[in-house]
């Protein structure tokens, strides 16, 4: 029980944290739970997909096109895309999805419970030692990846509530490829493991978690109705 609670435990505070920064409006706690359950089924999903794609990928490329097409394609295409779709499913047409900080929350907590699911995988896997090392990087990178599609979700909502779906459709996939990006070059650093790469795995994170908190201060305080 320690173990998965201490599994849990960054993610939890995580979503505290986001929570607490929905001033306008609070989510109620189904849909949140919703969010959640739709972070475990893409975690689920992107086991599938990815074992798929990395058997692909060894057959196909070597070196450092298999190095990018596994990270940037095989992880962080698949686990951010799966986010997305099992968040837009129980959510998007949702009552409740109606302020445009509202899409920031689903991401996150969609995100974070993608990312507490696989805390968990790892934490039975291969024991407590992986766990500091994941609460401090990978757990708030998820988040991160979160509020950068989260930001767009929200705005996209907005312009297909007024009936711009061309523009709600264009943000989606822009904050999707900002979202895959910086998933797929926090992997790439961290897969490569050169001392330069390494070196640029720190100051990202860094830079990252920065913008992080900016974005969300700027999108909860720039909040507004999506209907009216």
């Amino acid at each position: 029980m320690k173990l998965i609670i201490g599994a849990l435990l960054p993610a939890i505070i995580l979503m505290g944290y986001i929570y607490k920064k929905d001033t306008l409006e609070k989510e109620s706690p189904g849909i949140l739970l919703k969010c959640l359950l739709g972070g475990c089924l893409a975690a689920l999903a992107a086991i599938i997909l990815e074992a798929i794609l990395e058997g692909v990928f060894s057959l196909t490329f070597s070196g450092l096109l298999y190095t990018l097409a596994s990270n940037f394609v095989g992880v962080a295409l698949v686990e951010e895309a799966a986010k997305l779709f099992f968040c837009w499913l129980f959510v998007w047409k949702s009552r409740e999805f109606n302020y445009r900080f509202d899409g920031v929350v689903y991401m996150a907590f969609t995100s974070l419970g993608f990312a507490a699911f696989e805390n968990v995988l790892y934490a039975i896997s291969y024991g407590t030692g992986v766990l500091f090392s994941r609460a401090i990087f990978a757990i708030p990178a998820h988040l991160s990846f979160a509020i950068f599609l989260g930001s767009y979700f929200g705005t996209a909502k907005m312009y297909a509530v007024r009936g711009h779906k061309g523009k709600a459709q264009n943000l989606v996939m822009y904050g999707l490829l900002q979202s895959v990006l910086l998933h797929g070059f926090y992997d790439f650093c961290l897969t490569v493991g050169s001392l330069w790469l390494t070196l640029a795995f720190y100051v990202f994170v860094i830079l990252m978690d920065i913008l992080t908190i900016r974005r969300i201060r700027r999108d909860s305080e720039a909040d507004s109705p999506i209907y009216g």
